[in-house]
């Protein structure tokens, strides 16, 4: 682990300690839906989603799940893939990816 990587990791425990101290959490999610009209009748719908969250459609009054949660807590699978773009995971569930910037 690079001295980079090692000064996130370090912060980012400090900071989770210090909020889980006072009852308070840390994290983030999104979704984004993007609707595109390919013709009078004919819709295509791209989701994207990142995080505890999920997009749920509602369809002739039934529920339909059309994402899965990212979270790293509960997916090996996702926590696999992590580590290989060479990231790490903190205690507290955080992903940290760390891209070199362009100069």
């Amino acid at each position: 682990m690079t001295w980079e990587r090692l000064k996130f990791f370090v912060l980012s425990e400090y900071v989770n300690r210090k909020l889980k101290s006072r009852g308070l959490h840390h994290g983030a999610a999104a979704v984004l839906v993007h609707l595109q009209r390919r013709s009078s009748r004919h819709f295509v719908m791209i989701t994207a989603n990142v995080g505890d969250v999920e997009v749920v459609l509602c369809r002739r009054g039934e529920a339909v799940l059309l994402t899965r949660k990212f979270v790293t807590s509960d997916d090996r699978t996702e926590c696999q893939r992590v580590c290989k773009l060479d990231g790490f995971i903190t205690a507290a569930s955080v992903v940290l990816l760390l891209y070199p910037v362009m100069k």
